[in-house]
C-alpha cells in the first residue's frame, strides 16, 4: 500500500501497487534520501536481526544495520543518501536467523529527492 505517490502521471509513479511493488523506482536522476523502517515479531530465537536497502537487486547502498533480539522490541530503520540514475530502483530488506519465519511489518520505506 501507499499513503502517496508524488509523480505527475500514472506513468511515472515511483512505487507500481502491483508490479514489483516491493520496489521504489527513481523517475527522475538525482540524489535521494531513501528511509525505512518497521518492525520485526519479537522472538527470543536467534542472534541475528538485519535490515538494509538494496540498489537494483545487485548492491546494498545502505546498511546492514544489525539489530541484537529483544524480548520486547524489534523496532529496525535505517536512512542513507544515495545519487541514483533514473529507472534505478531499492528495495528494503531484512534478514533474521530465528530458525522460523518472523513477520516484518514495515511502518515506512520512502525516499524523497533532495538534489
Amino acid at each position: 500500500s501507499e499513503d502517496f505517490d508524488q509523480a505527475a502521471n500514472a506513468a511515472s509513479t515511483m512505487h507500481d501497487t502491483v508490479t514489483n511493488n516491493s520496489r521504489l523506482t527513481c523517475r527522475f536522476a538525482g540524489v535521494y534520501q531513501i528511509t525505512g523502517h518497521g518492525a520485526m515479531q519479537v522472538s527470543a530465537a536467534g542472534t541475528q536481526r538485519a535490515i538494509r536497502v538494496f540498489l537494483n537487486n545487485t548492491t546494498v547502498i545502505g546498511g546492514p544495520i544489525d539489530f541484537t533480539p529483544s524480548a520486547t522490541s524489534q523496532q529496525m530503520g535505517l536512512s542513507t543518501l544515495y545519487k541514483l540514475a533514473v529507472n534505478d530502483f531499492v528495495e528494503l530488506q531484512v534478514f533474521q536467523n530465528s530458525g522460523g519465519n518472523l513477520t516484518f511489518s514495515t511502518s515506512a520505506f520512502c525516499m524523497a529527492r533532495v538534489g
